[in-house]
């Protein structure tokens, strides 16, 4: 992980597209592998919870939960 916000602001942008989308909820997949090992906890730490009988998957809990260390804008010149 960046330990950087990277990752909460990122997930915060992927559930305000979910909602536009209309998207019941989003659903992430942890594929292990020696690269990705430092994230393997990831999921979990977002408030993803593991889906029964699919190893690897994980489903957010509730697409209403409030916007987790948003410290990124993006701002645009008009």
């Amino acid at each position: 992980m960046l330990k950087r916000g990277v990752e909460q602001e990122t997930l915060n942008e992927i559930v305000r597209r979910a909602i536009l989308l209309k998207c019941e909820r989003v659903v992430g997949i942890y594929m292990p592998s020696k690269k990705n090992a430092m994230v393997k906890d990831l999921y979990c730490s977002l408030g993803f919870v593991p889906i029964d009988g699919t190893p690897g998957s994980f489903a957010l809990a509730s697409l209403e939960y409030p916007s987790i260390g948003s410290h990124i804008a993006i701002e645009r010149d008009n």
